[in-house]
């Protein structure tokens, strides 16, 4: 295990010293923001919530943090010491940490909000991580979790071939995570999923379907020593009906779960 961590550490290492949006479509174009993180910020707006104090674990360079309200007090937990590094340039009043879900103790019952966007399913053991963020919530707190979301075209095919052939999505991601699970860890947390919803439909199964199946397939099969001729016809195939298959709340390529510490939901 400690040998897959070193080779995740390494490989965001990499990403933040490129550029994230070399490597993450989703930040393509410039963007800061992911469309979860957007999406989650107009949530939090929308409902007019006071936050006093937000953790962000897993913040990269910790731009959704920075664009939380004036007056907040933010802290950021990641394993990237050059996404921190360029994090403390910009953000030189976040609260900024370096290290892995061991930190997460310190701040038992202290938080209003808690953050997690896209690590989860790159965690050893997601549930005892899930586990240690809502311990972090005040008795009034809500954790906000996003992942990939495989209940789409996209999922269809790399489920299948995941289940079928052990041909993973990619070599980081360790567990393909969906409401159902999040309902079950929330009853077991003592906690109620208040709301879920998904971004990155374009990805999933619209316009930007074609450009992240390309490489992610052709890659993905190449790992595998497996034959990747007919990628194309794959992707030509699916984009040719793809207005054909259904979109709904949940057939975006990442999901966003909303939890409250206690059993009552927002209205």
């Amino acid at each position: 295990m400690k040998k897959e961590a070193k080779k995740l550490h390494s490989l965001y290492e990499e990403v933040y010293t490129k550029g994230k949006e070399t490597h993450f479509l989703k930040y393509s174009g410039g963007k800061m923001l992911s469309d979860a993180h957007q999406k989650t910020l107009d949530w939090l707006k929308s409902k007019q919530l006071s936050i006093s104090k937000a953790l962000d674990f897993g913040c990269g360079e910790a731009d959704f943090l920075g664009h939380l309200p004036a007056g907040t007090d933010c802290t950021g937990i990641d394993f990237s010491e050059v996404a921190l590094n360029n994090a403390k340039k910009r953000y030189p009043h976040i609260h900024l940490i370096h290290g892995d879900t061991t930190e997460l103790d310190a701040f038992h019952g202290q938080m209003d909000a808690v953050f997690s966007f896209g690590v989860l399913e790159h965690t050893p053991d997601p549930l005892d991580t899930f586990g240690r963020l809502m311990r972090c919530l005040s008795d009034e707190g809500m954790l906000f979790i996003s992942c990939p979301s495989f209940l789409n075209v996209r999922g269809v095919i790399w489920m299948t071939l995941l289940l079928l052939w052990d041909v993973p999505m990619s070599l980081s991601d360790k567990h393909y995570l969906t409401p159902r699970t999040f309902r079950k860890w929330a009853k077991l947390s003592g906690a109620d999923m208040i709301e879920a919803f998904s971004t990155e439909q374009a990805v999933a199964q619209g316009e930007r379907f074609r450009e992240d199946m390309q490489k992610r397939l052709t890659n993905a099969l190449r790992d595998a020593n497996m034959d990747h001729s007919r990628v194309e016809a794959c992707i030509s195939w699916f984009e040719e009906n793809l207005a054909d298959y259904p979109t709904n709340s949940y057939s975006g390529a990442e999901m966003t779960y909303i939890f409250h510490k206690k059993i009552a939901p927002i209205q």
